[in-house]
């Protein structure tokens, strides 16, 4: 399996792009301990979680944003 990952400067690894036949996963790497309040991640492993796309219009909710967001915060502190 193929991936994009994102690595910021600050933070680290961030997140990765998983594209499968069906659908893009991004997994983001210390998912489990963000904040989601518009519940997009998913999983349940100890430390990655990830936001399931199907369609084009799953990659334009403001709460992908808000979320990238937030992981970029936290990982930056």
């Amino acid at each position: 399996m193929r991936a994009l990952g994102y690595r910021d400067a600050r933070a680290g690894h961030l997140c990765a792009l998983f594209p499968l036949a069906a659908e893009l996963k991004l997994y983001f790497e210390h998912g489990a301990s963000l904040p989601d309040p518009d519940g997009l991640l998913e999983g349940t492993t100890k430390q990655t979680r990830f936001v399931r796309f199907r369609t084009a219009r799953d990659l334009r909710k403001p709460a992908l944003r808000r979320l990238v967001q937030r992981a970029l915060l936290a990982r930056s502190l």
